[in-house]
């Protein structure tokens, strides 16, 4: 798919062929130039590995840390039993951040 310059290659794989047929058009369909209320809304997800704090609590390190998954989430990606007291000592967490600007995407010249 050519844009700017440049040649895209699409590909998508799966299981179900004809259900992936249509949500890899749909998808090939939908690349177009971001504007800029898309980047608005876009947000990136970090995976990262915190340490926590002697005592400290899911909710507290989920806090001081601006962890966006529930806590729920967060033991069941870190393989912990809920209902179990906390006692991680390194907890993988994820964080956001807004997405850079079309200004920042430009290339270097």
């Amino acid at each position: 798919m050519p844009f700017r310059g440049f040649v895209y290659r699409i590909g998508c794989a799966g299981s179900d062929a004809r259900r992936l047929e249509a949500l890899c058009t749909s998808v090939t369909r939908s690349f177009r130039p971001l504007t800029p209320e898309l980047l608005a809304g876009a947000h990136e997800r970090r995976l990262h590995v915190a340490a926590a704090r002697s005592g400290e609590s899911l909710a507290e390190l989920s806090a001081r840390t601006a962890n966006l998954w529930s806590p729920l989430e967060t033991v069941a990606w870190n393989g912990l039993e809920a209902g179990r007291a906390f006692a991680a000592a390194l907890t993988a967490i994820m964080t956001g951040v807004a997405y850079a600007t079309s200004a920042e995407m430009a290339p270097n010249s």
